[in-house]
């Protein structure tokens, strides 16, 4: 035994028969293992593990791979067998034009209301979005209810006609003239029946009165001052015809004005307050607004 094969048998701590005895075999497999030929065992030993390596990488990464295929075709299956749902947007540029819904539904829409409707009205009720004035004449149909979706607010129906004023996302106002409707928001809900409106507002819960009178002239164009004042009957007409009026001589505010007007056109009743005060009434033909002076 060279000397360092002896150091490194005697130098471990033997304080027992079994610790003899596996000295005595660690140190005759170290003889063994000295008469191997290292480096040729190492090529061999590397030859068997490289391939093995490489096939468990290989189906390491075809599982990943089979997995994320499988996610991305379940995704892709969802989306194609269900059709995202499409929407049209109208605009109305001038006071009173009427549209038709895919189930029938008309909608007339004062000037800038601005509705959003399902291209067609397949899934469980018939939701629209809105903003502005409109006169609502709904198709009735017990199963697919008809939904307005409003900022906060929700109009449900199911068939009915009511006028309804959405100018923001907090305050809305609907008007039933046949049949009735639901009117939600976070506050509350309340149910509008035939000649009765509601409104809501901003943290209000929804509140419920007798129908306005003339709630729509803005359709009929049927006007009726009484001792007004020039400067309300203005605000009256522009809202009604979607014009924009200006007094531009302020004394003219309070001149008071009886009339009354019936599916006339603006150019008339300009022309009739002209008649009227001698004053003039001219229409801007750079930004179309209506001045009196």
């Amino acid at each position: 035994m060279e000397n360092n094969d002896k150091y490194m048998f005697e130098a471990e701590e033997i304080n027992s028969v079994q610790d003899f005895n596996e000295q005595k075999d660690l140190y005759s497999i170290y003889l063994q293992a000295s008469k191997i030929d290292t480096d040729k065992a190492w090529s061999n030993v590397s030859a068997m593990l490289a391939p093995r390596k490489r096939t468990r990488v290989f189906k390491l990464w075809y599982a990943a791979a089979a997995a994320a295929a499988a996610v991305i075709i379940a995704v892709t299956l969802t989306f194609t067998l269900k059709d995202p749902i499409k929407y049209q947007q109208y605009t109305a540029n001038t006071a009173c034009e009427t549209i038709t819904l895919p189930d029938g539904s008309t909608v007339c829409l004062n000037q800038g209301a601005v509705i959003e409707f399902q291209e067609n009205f397949n899934g469980e009720e018939r939701l629209v979005k809105f903003s502005g004035e409109g006169y609502f004449d709904i198709v009735h149909n017990d199963s697919k209810p008809f939904v307005i979706k409003s900022g906060k607010n929700t109009v449900k129906v199911l068939g009915t006609e009511f006028n309804l004023i959405a100018k923001d996302d907090n305050n809305i106002k609907v008007s039933v003239t046949n049949g009735c409707v639901s009117l939600q928001n976070d506050e509350g809900n309340i149910t509008v029946s035939k000649n009765e409106e509601a409104t809501a507002a901003k943290n209000e819960k929804p509140q419920k009165n007798k129908i306005s009178d003339n709630v729509l002239q803005w359709q009929s164009k049927m006007l009726d001052f009484k001792d007004c004042t020039l400067q309300k009957a203005v605000e009256k007409l522009s809202y009604v015809y979607g014009v924009e009026i200006s007094i531009e001589n302020p004394s003219l505010n309070n001149l008071k004005l009886t009339s009354r007007y019936q599916n006339a056109k603006i150019e008339d009743v300009m022309q009739g307050l002209s008649t009227i005060y001698g004053i003039k009434a001219e229409m801007s033909p750079v930004t179309g607004v209506w001045i009196l002076q």
